[in-house]
This record gives structure tokens, C-alpha cells and sequence, in this order.
């Protein structure tokens, strides 16, 4: 049986964003497998940060930020402005 894997698609080119925001998503991934302590968000949100301020107009970031704000009910201003960032780009 030979399975065929898709290529994530983003909506940036810059290679050290993608690369940026794998990491934010992976630190999030691992930082929930059970124990409390191992929680890696704020890890991920420097990464995300990051990766948007290597192309600003990173469309999967800046909904990732967002969503991470709003799950866990912090900054809300920010929140909002992924938000809008998100939709604008």
C-alpha cells in the first residue's frame, strides 16, 4: 500500500516563516500530551510572533495567534488585531 502525503501550502514564501510557525505548532502539539507543566504556549506565541515578523502578511500565523489568544482568553486586543490582520492579508 503506498499512501501519498500533501505538501502544506501557505500563504508565504519566506522559508524561515514556515519553518517559524512548524515550530510554534509543534511546541503546542507536544506542550498538551498530559502533564500540565510541559504547557508550551508561550513558547509558541514568541515562535508565531516571529515567523510574522518575518512576512507580516503570513496569513496562518496571524490565525494561529489569534486563536491561541482567544483560547486562552488572553490579550484580547491582540486577538483582534491577528484577526483583522488575518482577513487583510
Amino acid at each position: 500500500m503506498s499512501y501519498i502525503y500533501a505538501q502544506q501550502t501557505y500563504s508565504t514564501k519566506n522559508k524561515t516563516a514556515i519553518k517559524l510557525y512548524e515550530q510554534a505548532q509543534e511546541e503546542l502539539k507536544n506542550g498538551y500530551k498530559g502533564n500540565r507543566k510541559e504547557n508550551r504556549y508561550d513558547e509558541a506565541i514568541e515562535l508565531f510572533e516571529k515567523a510574522i515578523k518575518k512576512d507580516p502578511k503570513f496569513t496562518e500565523a496571524h490565525l494561529a495567534l489569534a486563536t491561541n489568544y482567544q483560547i486562552f482568553g488572553k490579550y484580547y486586543d491582540k486577538m483582534l488585531y491577528h484577526y483583522e490582520q488575518a482577513v487583510k492579508s
